[in-house]
Parts: C-alpha cells; structure tokens; sequence
C-alpha cells in the first residue's frame, strides 16, 4: 500500500499499524524495507505504531483513538508529543476534564523516520504552541533533541519532559511497547537540567 501511494506521489504517511520493530526481528525487517521505500523517495512518516496525530486548532486529526468520538479537548497553546499513543489518549482525559487547551498530541510510536525531535521542532515553530510537554520512553537521537531544546528554550517555548522507565520493570515494558532502548535516568535528568527543561 506505501509502495501504490508512493508511485501516486504521496511523500507523507501515517502508519499506525503494529507489528514492526517493538515485535521482534522479523518486525525490525519489515520496517527496515519500509524505510528504505520512503527514503528512497524523500518521504516522511509517523509511526508506525502510532495513534497518530491531532491539531486541535484546525479540527484536523489523523489518529485511531476512539476519544475523539466521545472527548471534547479544549483548544489551547500546548503542543504534546508522546511516545506511547495509550497516554496520549489518557492525556486528552485529564485536558478535558482539568480543561487544559492543547494545540496539538502527536503519538510518536516507534519512530523509524519522524522522531520525538522532529515533533519538537515542529511544535517551536508551530505559532499555536506556547509550551511543550514530552512523554519519552527513550531519546533515539540525543544530539538532535539536545539541539531542539536550545531551539526552544531560545524561542521562549520551555519544555516539560516526563521520563518512562524509573524501574527495571518500566524499563522492559518500554522495550517490549515502542522497541525503545532507555538510558540511564540520570543522565536524562542531568541533560534536561542544563537545558532548561522541567523534568519528571
């Protein structure tokens, strides 16, 4: 199906499919061909894994999250980027009912084009966002997330970091959800003091 739409000409995907990476090796294959098809035509996707994305100020969503039936979240200025899309959904629970105005939730899943820092990126030179909030099971690309905070903290934008994995046993969830290999928290805690970001 990516192969038909990218002969059609399509150059950006959604792919909330399971089943690549966070399965094993035979997963990891399929979406290290996946890949190479849309590199090979300057393409960019989310996901796979993912629940997608919502930007709330345009009404526009390409998500598989059922919320968006029976949730009403208020439009806001924080843009959230998630690396599971179950608490991303969570999340729009606790907007609706704390009314926190979001301006996008971006599920990043397993991240084999478009990742966290990409989300970041997008949401500093996003003029809805106001503020970012993370939810990270592991930073795939740390010099480009470092790079993106500096963005942000220069841009006035300042940034909230939840970190997954405390434990051992948070830890292998995260492997087992996104394929996410996590570093040590204190690292990640050292890190996002010095840039300026909250941190969890």
């Amino acid at each position: 199906t990516v192969q038909q739409a990218l002969d059609m000409g399509v150059r950006a995907f959604v792919t909330i499919s399971a089943g690549f990476s966070e399965a094993g090796a035979e997963g990891e294959a399929l979406q290290d061909r996946l890949v190479g098809m849309l590199r090979a035509h300057d393409a960019v996707m989310l996901g796979p894994n993912t629940t997608g994305l919502i930007n709330f100020g345009r009404d526009t969503a390409l998500s598989s999250t059922s919320r968006l039936a029976t949730h009403g979240v208020p439009k806001g200025n924080i843009g959230v980027a998630v690396q599971s899309g179950a608490l991303g959904s969570l999340l729009m629970d606790v907007a609706e009912r704390e009314q926190i105005g979001m301006s996008h939730l971006i599920s990043t899943g397993n991240e084999a084009v478009t990742d966290i820092a990409d989300c970041v990126e997008f949401l500093i030179d996003d003029p809805e966002t106001h503020a970012i909030a993370l939810y990270v099971e592991a930073f795939r690309h740390p010099a480009r997330i470092i790079a993106a905070a500096r963005r942000a903290f220069a841009a006035g934008k300042p940034i909230a970091i939840y970190k997954a994995g405390r434990s051992d046993v948070g830890a292998a969830a995260a492997a087992g959800h996104t394929g996410a290999l996590l570093g040590l928290r204190g690292t990640y805690e050292a890190a996002a003091r010095q840039l300026g970001c909250g941190f969890i």
